[in-house]
């Protein structure tokens, strides 16, 4: 959201309601914003309580419009629009490549969402309008030769699945060495890492060791990759499992076949992880192309 409002006009006096984390600190910076208390994927009584919250905010507020990307958090606030008489604009997240996500399922389903974008042209639904994608504004470029002889491993922030196979898969290459930076989450290593080992990390610190590392390897969570395109870095994804309990379904490997279709980095199962992979990532940076998008 802090990205589609960075390349539009919505007013700089917006109010940002999300969920308080050094990402959304980050994010956010000097804007106005309100954090309200986490609501968890199908946390229905959290969304019951934000109905509350959000009622009291809109009215606190003097708004034109309420836009969310989702996830849990739009239900809500979407709802609380509604009752309050105030239009509302749902944007489908990037990695929702062939339809909607359950919150924009829901949303659609309801016509809570008085208007619905999408972020890819191939979907099959008349009330959905694409209106282009965060992914557009990056292009992948060549960059000097370089070893991977420093990686920086981030699983990012999720607190309820673990994804050890990420992990694993780094150490059978045998690229990893004592110059590697690992960023673990809540994942438990089945297995000694060598290197610097972190469970979670600033923004300030994911940016650091991310633009002095040689090759970053990450989650193909949306908020990791959008970051690490945003300071040039070419990365290779791993994508997380429902069948393996690492994630609640399998959307990451949608934004995986995306970024992996417009070049932006290489995406692998566990299993396929290879040392020329590294060598790949460590020669290709990203960098910004010129877009504008009007959401007002």
């Amino acid at each position: 959201m802090a990205r589609l409002a960075d390349a539009s006009e919505i007013s700089p006096a917006s109010v940002f309601v999300t969920f308080d984390s050094p990402q959304a600190r980050f994010l956010i910076g000097s804007r106005p914003h309100i954090f309200v208390p986490e609501i968890g994927q199908r946390d229905w009584k959290g969304v019951a309580a934000g109905i509350v919250r959000f009622r009291r905010i809109l009215e606190a507020e003097d708004v034109d419009g309420v836009v969310s990307t989702g996830a849990a958090i739009a239900l809500p606030a979407f709802i609380a629009a509604r009752l309050n008489g105030i239009p509302t604009l749902y944007v489908e997240s990037v990695s929702r490549v062939y339809g909607p996500s359950l919150t924009g399922r829901l949303l659609d389903k309801t016509r809570l969402a008085g208007s619905r974008w999408c972020q890819h042209p191939g979907w099959n639904h008349p009330r959905w309008k694409y209106k282009g994608s965060v992914l557009e504004a990056y292009a992948s470029q060549p960059r000097p030769d370089r070893a991977p002889d420093r990686l920086f491993v981030t699983l990012g922030t999720l607190r309820r699945y673990p994804f050890p196979a990420l992990l694993e898969s780094v150490l059978r290459t045998g690229i990893a060495n004592e110059q590697t930076i690992w960023q673990l989450g809540c994942t438990q290593p089945r297995i000694p890492l060598p290197g610097s080992q972190y469970d979670f990390i600033s923004t300030a610190s994911f940016d650091q060791f991310a633009t002095t590392s040689d090759v970053v390897v990450s989650h193909a969570g949306v908020g990791s990759v959008l970051r690490l395109l945003s300071l040039g870095i070419y990365p290779i994804l791993i994508t997380r499992r429902k069948s393996r309990g690492e994630q609640i379904d399998d959307h990451q490997t949608q934004i995986g076949e995306l970024i992996a279709a417009n070049d932006l980095g290489i995406v692998r199962e566990p299993e396929d992880l290879t040392q020329s992979d590294f060598y790949r990532a460590a020669r290709r940076c990203v960098a910004p192309v010129s877009k504008h998008e009007d959401v007002s």
